[in-house]
This record gives C-alpha cells, structure tokens and sequence, in this order.
C-alpha cells in the first residue's frame, strides 16, 4: 500500500468534516460546485465520465444525478464506499462503476470517455505528464477534461516552495506537490488539451478562524477578476481534447 492510498483509507470516514464543514469550507465547496456546472455544461447528455480521485462523491452524486453514465476511479477502497453511501444518500439511482486502481496506471481503452475529472489528484502525483497523456488517450476527440492545481504561482508562493521542497503537504504528512499556472499550461497543451475556461480561488485553512477565514474569502472575492486570478491558491481548468 503506498502512503497516499494509506492516508485515503485512514482519512475516508472524516474526509468532508475536515474540509467542508466550517465557514470557508462550506464557502469552497460551492464554488467547487459552480465550477462543475460549468464544465458538466460542455458534455452532450448522458456523457460517459471518468472521475479519477473522487474522494466522497461530493461531484459523483450531481453528476450521476444529471444522468450521466460515470466511472469512480480512486486509489482508496474507502473512499469508494464512500461514494457509494453519498450516492445512497441524495437518492441517485443510475448506476456507477467503481474501479479500484492506481492514477498513474489507467485501465481504460482508448477514445473511452467523453469527459474527465481530475480535482485534488495532481498535488498527490510524482508525474503528471504520464498521468495526462494517459487522460488524453482514454478521452474521445472534443472530449473535456476538468482539473486543478495548488497554484505556486500565486500569493501562497512561499508555502508552495516549502511543500515542494519537502514533498508533503504542510497540513497532512502525505506527498504533495505544487504547479505554477504556465508548468501546467504547457503540461496540458503538451498533451493535446487546449484551455477553455479557467477560476481560481484562495486557500482557507482547515481550522476555524472566523476574521481570518472571513477576510480570506473577501480577498477571494476580489481576485476572481480574469485580471488577477493567475494568483488565487487554486486554479481550476476546464480543457478540451482537441
């Protein structure tokens, strides 16, 4: 078991409460929301989808609930149980296929999907390059993927470096890496991916601190602008397969 697998196994039960339960966490994942919406809008209906990496099924459950046919790929066992039990939950009754594998070592046929998702996955590879060519392959010609990145570009720059520099995340002590806006343009545009659309949004930490957390997201707010999203701690991409 590697130690990404194992961190995602341990941390599945507790998952959503570490991270979206509090003011900036409720604030992220509706973003997180909207940003899905948009890229679900590029997909024909009952598109076939890959999620690679779907944590709890928090994107799983909206769309399978629109009726698309998905496939939840995840490293973790855990972690797919709990797709599955969120999936129970909010009442989805279209099917999903589960399939327990490595990210960096796809077992999908070429021209396979229509659509991709690849959210908080690239932090946890050692080569996403591979991981891409991979992603463009199994995806049909127009085929979209939606993807992000912790953004060392940005204002987090020097937390970026030290995560870096380390190799584990500064909040959980698992492998992590971050990208700078242009390594994953070109990362993407190397394999065939041009950029469609693209949001961005600042860092709040795990931990409730209500002035701070509150004056992070006000500071979210004004770097929304296309001008000065570059700098926002997570960048968020919608690109298509060309």
């Amino acid at each position: 078991m590697t130690q990404v697998e194992e961190f995602y196994e341990e941390d599945a039960a507790v998952y959503d409460d570490k991270r979206f339960k509090g003011f900036s966490g409720k604030y992220e994942a509706r973003l997180h929301q909207q940003y899905l919406q948009e890229f679900l809008k590029h997909l024909p209906n009952e598109a076939d989808l890959l999620e690679i990496g779907p944590g709890t099924g928090r994107f799983s459950a909206p769309i399978a609930g629109q009726g698309h046919n998905l496939t939840a790929f995840d490293l973790s066992h855990n972690m797919l149980k709990e797709v599955d039990k969120k999936l129970e939950r909010n009442e989805v009754n279209r099917e999903v296929n589960y399939v327990q594998g490595d990210g960096t070592s796809l077992p999908f046929s070429a021209e396979t999907f229509d659509g991709c998702l690849l959210v908080n996955v690239t932090s946890h590879l050692p080569d996403a390059d591979s991981v891409l060519e991979q992603i463009s392959s199994i995806l049909s010609s127009g085929g979209y993927l939606f993807i992000n990145f912790p953004n060392l570009s940005g204002v987090y720059h020097p937390v970026g470096k030290y995560v870096n520099y380390h190799g584990k995340s500064v909040q959980e002590d698992v492998f992590s890496r971050w990208y700078s806006y242009n390594e994953m343009e070109r990362l993407l545009k190397t394999n065939g991916f041009n950029i469609v659309d693209e949001f961005g949004h600042m860092i709040t930490p795990r931990r409730e601190f209500p002035l701070l957390n509150k004056g992070i997201v006000y500071l979210d707010r004004l770097l929304n602008g296309r001008a000065t999203r570059r700098k926002s701690g997570y960048i968020f991409f919608i690109a298509k397969k060309e």
